[in-house]
């Protein structure tokens, strides 16, 4: 079996999960209900394969966190940027 790091990159409807795998360039859309509990958009999983099929799905609690830090950061970043319009009123 292989294992791949994945994003959740979107939930529709409720029903269908859509995990992007950046390592092998693919995309794939799975029930929801295969997912973990408390899986929401923007949350890194480890996806196991068997064969050409999804095994198993396993959140990654800690890249999570990471990236929402990462995403955090940059924010902050900007908004301390954010001095205004550079246009002049007249």
């Amino acid at each position: 079996m292989e294992a791949y790091k994945g994003f959740v990159d979107r939930i529709e409807d409720g029903s269908y999960a859509i995990i992007l795998i950046e390592s092998i360039n693919k995309e794939f859309v799975i029930d929801s209900s295969d997912l973990p509990q408390n899986i929401q958009a923007g949350s890194w999983v480890d996806v196991t394969f068997r064969g050409e099929s999804i095994h198993s799905v396993k959140y990654d609690q800690i890249e999570t966190e990471k990236a929402k830090a990462r995403v955090s950061e940059k924010m902050d970043l900007l908004r301390q940027k954010k001095k205004g319009s550079s246009f002049r009123k007249k």
